[in-house]
């Protein structure tokens, strides 16, 4: 509870007036947790309604997860609570999250809220295909949002009255321009005429096709062409028999019957959905939650009083400065997210996460790079299926001329994925090939052929394989003089670690890019050798030298000060500018490079 002293100017008298805080509870089940204001009762039907949600789904269309965990339901009491977390003028609910949650927002947990609310769930869900069109998006999430719970079942194709006066009022779309409708289109950003009639053709279309006869049977055939990027013309062809044109006429005269299906569907719940785990939330973690939410709708100012808050409150707590960390962050402030990061390091941190995403933004070489090896170690002692953490961890030990240790780490990785194979198999021939391993190197050298794309992947692979039988000695006196790594300690597997609080739009920088995992350098730019079509960079950094190969001007990111533009000036750099460059682990002996640049920033 606390007190403010209101002092009335006209009586000279002081009164001590005592708000109560609200009281927030968190009920959580196998697929959701909700936070609430609004008591035990309310926080079990929000549950409860959402599993029945969740079920459908996954009966309906097998996809009832984006891949983050269970996802997070915020819901206030009244209106007046929830105004300052608002982030639409008029809407009672809205998605938010970040790379590792999902979440949604709600003013109250009741009856009228409920369809804005599915309808950004079922978004959520549908997250995960990325080639599904918008029309099909948007008409699957307003098609849903009227879901009807009953007992053990729900209902499904109630109409949107809305969706229909617009069609009877409006020009239609014919399905060709609907279908082609994207996220920057007229019909879906600022012409409100045709953004109403888009959402009504895009509902009015999917309620037919899921529902009425003879649609039903084959939409799910329909489905999985869209999905598979079929165009839209063939796909009505090939799942339903019948052209674009036919398909539009039966949809105007299906708004214009008197008779609308609805179907209802059985829904499986898990005991934890009916006898949620209901707990009182302390005033530390309803408060991250909060500020949470205030950075997702871009009040940083207020987020980060809020932060600053609870930190003062709580100085043990490392879960605020983590939250601080990715606030800096998402403001692209790096010093003052490294500082925050250390900081949750030092208050004892149990967010592999976190390790993984400090490692990524710690530098490359010298004392920073033992700082990332220690990061990495300690997100895989936390998280020992961390695939991303394993992974770099491997190129890192690459770039620390740490062969003995990277070949650990790589040899620890329990899966690579396929758009990794290549520079994880190459990366691992390479180790091999240092320490002396010939028979080990010869054979991830192979697989790296099996998966190599390209001709320059295919001639990286037989460069490798001829040095490999043209040099194992030389490698092998120079790798013995070298202390071999400690062997990685395995930690028992614990539960999933609590993630730091993230914002909306904060970029995942981390996360593995197609084919190749980047690493990165800071420091200074001494010099450019040209080599005709390509450069070679010398970078000093912590006291040693870096070397670093441009392959592809063209093709290079350049950030800061000179964005969108580099001029070379070969020879020594008089300027001696501070730079920050990503680039792929990419041994060139040649010409003494570590690495390709796909990413120069200059400060």
């Amino acid at each position: 509870m606390k007190c403010r002293r209101l002092f009335t100017a006209v009586l000279g008298l002081a009164t001590v007036a005592c708000a109560a805080e609200p009281k927030w509870v968190k009920a959580t089940s196998a697929n959701f947790e909700v936070y609430t204001t609004a008591g035990e009762k309310k926080a079990r039907e929000a549950i409860l309604y959402f599993e029945q949600v969740r079920s459908f789904f996954q009966k309906a269309f097998h996809a009832a997860s984006s891949g983050k965990g269970r996802v997070r339901i915020v819901a206030f009491q009244s209106a007046k609570e929830y105004k300052p977390y608002e982030m639409y003028a008029g809407r009672t609910a809205y998605a938010g999250g970040g790379p590792d949650r999902d979440e949604i927002v709600m003013q109250s947990v009741s009856e009228e809220n409920y369809p804005t609310a599915v309808h950004e769930y079922v978004h959520i869900l549908l997250k995960p295909v990325k080639t599904m069109p918008l029309w099909l998006n948007e008409g699957l999430a307003q098609l849903y949002q009227t879901l009807h719970p009953l007992g053990k079942k729900v209902l499904v194709g109630e109409l949107l009255p809305g969706g229909l006066y617009t069609l009877q009022q409006g020009n239609w779309l014919d399905l060709p321009t609907l279908c082609a409708v994207d996220y920057n289109s007229p019909y879906y950003t600022n012409d409100h005429s045709k953004v109403s009639v888009f959402y009504a053709e895009s509902w009015a279309l999917t309620h037919m096709l899921f529902l009425s006869e003879p649609y039903h049977a084959k939409y799910t055939d329909f489905s999985r062409l869209i999905v598979a990027g079929t165009a839209p013309e063939d796909a009505f062809q090939k799942a339903f028999g019948r052209p674009a044109r036919e398909v539009l006429a039966d949809l105007h005269a299906y708004v214009r019957g008197d008779r609308f299906k609805g179907l209802y569907f059985d829904v499986t719940l898990e005991k934890s959905a009916e006898n949620p785990d209901i707990q009182p939330v302390a005033p530390l973690e309803s408060g991250l939650v909060l500020a949470g939410i205030l950075a997702d709708i871009n009040k940083v100012g207020e987020a980060k009083q809020a932060y600053m808050k609870l930190a003062a409150e709580n100085p043990a707590s490392p879960e605020v400065p983590e939250a601080l960390g990715y606030l800096a962050w998402r403001q692209k402030n790096r010093d003052e997210m490294r500082a925050d990061f250390a900081k949750a390091v030092e208050l004892g941190s149990r967010n592999a996460r976190m390790y993984y995403e400090y490692a990524a933004m710690a530098g490359e070489t010298g004392e920073a790079g033992q700082l990332r090896v220690k990061l990495l170690r300690k997100a895989i002692e936390l998280d020992p299926d961390y695939y991303e953490a394993r992974l770099h961890l491997g190129f890192q030990l690459m770039a620390e001329s740490d062969y003995a240790g990277a070949l650990a780490a790589f040899g620890r990785v329990k899966r690579v994925e396929p758009e990794h194979a290549f520079a994880f198999f190459h990366a691992m021939a390479y180790a091999a090939y240092r320490t002396g391993d010939k028979e080990g190197a010869r054979s991830s050298a192979k697989r790296a052929a099996e998966v190599a794309a390209g001709p320059d992947e295919k001639a990286q692979v037989e460069q490798l394989l001829a040095a490999i039988d043209q040099h194992p000695g030389e490698q092998m006196r120079t790798m013995a003089a070298q202390p071999q790594a400690e062997a990685e300690p395995e930690a028992e597997p614990e539960p999933t670690p609590a993630r730091a609080l993230r914002t909306r739009e904060e970029p995942a920088i981390p996360q593995l890019p197609k084919r190749v995992p980047l690493s990165v350098v800071e420091g200074t730019l001494d010099q450019i050798d040209c080599l005709g079509t390509t450069a070679r960079l010398r970078i000093t950094a912590a006291g040693r030298q870096v070397r670093l190969l441009i392959d592809k001007p063209n093709a290079i990111d350049v950030r800061g000060a000179k964005a969108g533009s580099f001029t070379m000036t070969c020879g020594v750099q008089k300027a001696r500018s501070a730079v920050r460059v990503e680039f792929e682990p990419k041994v060139n002996d040649a010409l003494g490079t570590t690495g390709l640049v796909r990413v120069l920033e200059m400060k």
